[in-house]
């Protein structure tokens, strides 16, 4: 057996689906890529297989290395948005995101296994990255995953659409629009201050009290952060401690019961 085989008929089915989309036949594929339809159910066990294979490889070729250092780290992201938008905004990158579009009606499962295979795993792949900077301080502590997908969807944003629709498009070029978005997804995460989360992440982790006032436990047992005067009075009186606020405190109202006479009797 051929080692190349394979390959080949990976290749045969990226081009078979740039032509004619999930419609594309397994004779079709095995026409270009010179084999038998025998030979690709050897090594792949359907259509829907072979084409979630075929598109869970166009990620390999946007990803970088991307270093844990915060100069380095930044400087991948570069590379990172750079090769990553050139693939989305490509010829290829628009036709295959409109076939996924178009056909995911008919053909629901194979487009999840696609997303799976292809998007879903760039960010994965990039979470685990900024996951282990964060664990080292080199960023903000937060959310991997969120700001994995906040990221990918920054380089996409709306500019996909207007280039389907022809749209106008952005005045700046490829390379600039590109470490625009990474200078602001950057500005979001780097800190110069180690160990600083945000409440979100305080609430997630569990623990004490957050300088937010919120309790990063269950939700009815959040402390409201004091508002003016009298807020941060009561607060200070809550938590034993003497307030700057107490000259301003206000005498607390006593109410002295009435009496009134029961056969006789004076009752409280």
């Amino acid at each position: 057996m051929n080692p190349e085989t394979p390959q080949k008929i990976l290749d045969a089915a990226f081009q078979t689906i740039l032509e004619n989309g999930y419609r594309a036949s397994v004779g079709d594929i095995a026409e270009l890529a010179g084999v038998v339809k025998q030979t690709i159910h050897h090594h792949f066990s359907g259509k829907g297989p072979l084409f979630t294979e075929t598109i869970s490889r166009m990620p390999n070729s946007v990803r970088v290395s991307l270093d844990e250092e915060p100069a380095e780290l930044h400087s991948s992201l570069l590379r990172l948005a750079a090769a990553h938008r050139e693939k989305v905004f490509g010829d290829n990158g628009i036709f295959l995101h409109c076939v996924f579009v178009s056909d995911a009606a008919r053909f629901p499962a194979l487009d999840k296994a696609v997303i799976a295979a292809s998007q879903a795993e760039t960010q994965r792949w990039l979470a685990a990255t900024l996951t282990r900077a964060m664990g080292q301080d080199r960023l903000r502590r937060d959310d991997p995953e969120f700001a994995s997908e906040m990221f990918l969807g920054m380089l996409t944003g709306a500019e996909r659409d207007r280039r389907i629709f022809k749209a106008e498009l952005p005045t700046d070029n490829a390379s600039e629009r590109a470490e625009r978005i990474v200078e602001c997804f950057w500005a979001l995460l780097a800190t110069s201050q180690p160990n600083k989360q945000s409440a979100r992440q305080r609430r997630r982790e569990g623990g004490e009290p957050c300088d937010d006032g919120l309790l990063s436990t269950s939700s009815s047992d959040r402390i409201e952060k004091p508002h003016g005067v009298a807020g941060q009075l009561r607060s200070d009186r809550v938590k034993g401690r003497k307030s700057k606020y107490d000259r301003h405190a206000v005498p607390e109202r006593r109410i002295t019961p009435k009496k009134f006479v029961l056969h006789g009797v004076a009752v409280s």
